[in-house]
This record gives structure tokens, C-alpha cells and sequence, in this order.
């Protein structure tokens, strides 16, 4: 694995004070989605919904790696609705705490200082469970200052509900237009490069996020993915002209994995490529992992689990992992990668404190 976890150019923050400075820089183009915050009622567009930037979780956990890697933990509480104003009758609540354990100043004691925030979610939103502990995970980072800027420094966008540029799912949801996200991205990369921003927030700090635009996930709402499902998916012919097709990106294959298939390839379905990880997501990988103490086999482990297999013994994973696992990885498992390292790193960190061995993580729970 690589020795270095500086990710373009920055270094692990210090103290407090510089990871603030580094968390609340913007994200680059390829990091920003964009969806439909609410509909409302426009004088120059009559029907119209209001649409609004945002970041993954995965996101976050990332900009956490990167600018305080093992200096960071979470913890979720559930929270009764009812005790809450402004909640969604029958939505769920959890309230998750980030805690950063750094120095005020270099040479100073370690200070731990926690940011909070709840996530709601409701039965009306896939994968529930998932949406809610993502949304409550957002929040807190933003209280952190990982993507404050967008609800501060981005100006509001009003489009028509009867315009290209709004497509509506077969349950409702209105979604942007893979060409309106296009556009808007476009005009974020201008907006973040303005003086004014770059004063307050400071330089775009990029994670070698894909170009195109946010990747598709399993984490959040129907709305969300309904977009990113028409970025994934090749464009179709209609007589208006060419349009995102709509609905869920088809499963791929699972992994192929040493000792199951002897060909070492996957089988994708034959009407759609494959896309793997790409180098420089490779390397990624190996950086996050290395900063959270996890070893070649607890990285083919974490690959072997978000793929759907289970986990197998150190010496088997790691001969997997110098085979060249990663390089035949679908790269849409990139952000569960990312989320599952996290987790196991933290786990293995609890696990460790007041020990000198290496403590084997239970992949079950991923």
C-alpha cells in the first residue's frame, strides 16, 4: 500500500482550527448532485419547484478521512418525532453525534468537540433505514462545515415543473434532467471559483471525484436516485428527442473472486459494460484504508462483502488483494467501499484501545 494519505497536496489537519479550514471547503464539480427541494408557486413560472445542490454521505466520510483520518467518530441516538417541531407525521428520527478529537493548538492536549444534527426520513423514501442514518450523517457534517457553503453561498434555483429541464417518476417524485444537471454543475464550478467564495470557504478541495457527476449510490432518497439513475443509464430515443432513460440501474455481476470463478472475470449482463474501478479510485482506496490501520486482506474482505460474499481468511483475502482484486471491482462500489473501510477502521480502533494486537473485524456487520 501507499505510504502517503495526502490527498492533493493537504495534509492530515493538526488541530481544530485546521480542520475547520479544510472542512468547510467546497467539493468539487464531480462531488455536487443536484434535486428538488419543494415545489412552489412562482409569479414569473406559475408551477415550479425549487431545486438545490448537494453532497453524498460518502462525501463526507471521505472529506472526514482525508482531513482527520482516525481522529473522527459518530454515534446515532434514536429520537421520538414527537419531540421534535417541523417533523413529518410518522417519520423516523435519529439524531447522529460527530466527535473530532484534535488539539486547539500544535503541542496542546487532544480536545474532543462534537457536532449534532437529527435525520429524518419516512416511509415514503427508499431504503429507509439507510436514508435515515444518511441524512442524519449529512447533517451533522454540515454543522462540522462540510458543505455549509451550499445552503449559504449558493444562489437559489427556481425552475418550471413543465420544462425540460424537470422530469417526473412514475410515483411522483419530480427529478432534475440529466441535461439541467449538466448545466447547473456548470454553473456551480463558475460560482465556487468567485473570489467571494474562495475568501469565506477557500480553494476547491477534490477527492478525485468522476468528472460526470455524482456516482450512483444506495443511501438515499427516491427522488435522488431517480436522477442518478438516469445518469447511469445510456440515453433513448424519444420523439421530443434524446432523454435520460428513468428507473433503478440494473444489477451488475458480483465480483469475481479467486478460487469461485476460475476465469477471474466478472459476468456483466451482456447489454451493459461493466465500468471498474479506476486507477486513481484504486489508489484512493488504499489510502483511506492504510489511514484506517486495515491491512490487504481486511481491503479484499470489505470488497469481498460489499459484493455480496463472504469474508475469507487473512492469507486467502490478502493473495486476492495483490491478484488484483481492486482493479476488477465494479466502480459503483466505490462510495459502500469507502463507508465499509470507515466503519471497520473505527470498529478496529475501539477494539484496539489499551491493546497491542491486531483484532480481527467481524465483516458480518458492514
Amino acid at each position: 500500500m501507499t505510504r502517503s494519505i495526502v490527498a492533493h497536496g493537504v495534509a492530515p489537519a493538526r488541530t481544530h482550527r485546521e480542520a475547520a479550514e479544510q472542512l468547510r471547503r467546497p467539493f468539487a464539480t464531480g462531488a455536487i448532485g443536484f434535486r428538488v427541494m419543494r415545489r412552489v408557486e412562482s409569479e414569473q413560472h406559475g408551477s415550479a419547484v425549487v431545486v438545490g445542490p448537494y453532497v453524498r454521505a460518502q462525501s463526507s466520510i471521505v472529506r472526514l478521512s482525508v482531513v482527520t483520518p482516525g481522529r473522527w467518530r459518530e454515534t446515532f441516538e434514536p429520537v421520538a418525532g414527537e419531540r421534535l417541531t417541523g417533523v413529518t407525521p410518522g417519520a423516523l428520527c435519529v439524531l447522529c453525534r460527530l466527535t473530532i478529537t484534535l488539539p486547539y493548538d500544535v503541542g496542546e492536549p487532544d480536545v474532543e468537540m462534537s457536532y449534532e444534527d437529527v435525520g429524518e426520513t419516512s416511509s415514503a423514501f427508499d431504503n429507509t433505514v439507510k436514508a435515515l442514518y444518511s441524512d442524519a450523517r449529512k447533517r451533522a457534517g454540515v454543522a462540522a462545515g462540510i458543505g455549509a457553503y451550499l445552503y449559504t453561498a449558493m444562489p437559489e434555483i427556481v425552475l418550471p415543473l413543465n420544462s425540460s429541464d424537470i422530469r417526473m417518476l412514475p410515483g411522483g417524485d419530480a427529478v432534475v434532467s440529466v441535461a439541467c444537471q449538466a448545466r447547473l454543475r456548470r454553473e456551480y464550478q463558475a460560482h465556487v471559483l468567485r473570489s467571494e467564495v474562495i475568501g469565506t470557504f477557500g480553494q476547491v478541495f477534490a477527492h478525485g471525484e468522476p468528472d460526470g457527476g455524482i456516482g450512483v449510490s444506495d443511501d438515499d432518497s427516491a427522488a435522488e436516485k431517480g436522477t442518478e439513475a438516469q445518469e447511469a443509464l445510456p440515453a433513448t430515443q424519444t420523439e421530443a428527442g434524446t432523454v435520460g432513460r428513468l428507473g433503478p440501474e440494473p444489477p451488475s455481476a458480483p465480483v469475481a473472486l479467486v478460487g469461485e470463478q476460475s476465469s477471474g472475470q466478472r459476468q456483466a449482463p451482456a447489454s451493459r459494460a461493466v465500468t471498474t474501478l479506476s486507477d486513481e479510485q484504486q489508489q484512493r482506496i488504499c489510502e483511506l484504508a492504510e489511514a484506517h490501520g486495515l491491512t490487504r486482506g481486511d481491503v479484499a474482505n470489505v470488497v469481498r462483502t460489499v459484493s455480496g460474499h463472504p469474508a475469507a481468511d487473512s492469507e486467502t483475502a490478502a493473495r486476492e488483494f495483490d491478484g488484483g482484486l481492486l482493479a476488477t471491482t465494479p466502480a459503483h462500489h466505490m462510495p459502500r467501499i469507502v463507508d465499509a473501510i470507515v466503519h471497520a477502521g473505527g470498529d478496529r480502533q475501539l477494539a484496539l484501545a489499551g491493546t497491542n494486537g491486531h483484532v480481527p473485524i467481524d465483516y458480518r456487520d458492514l
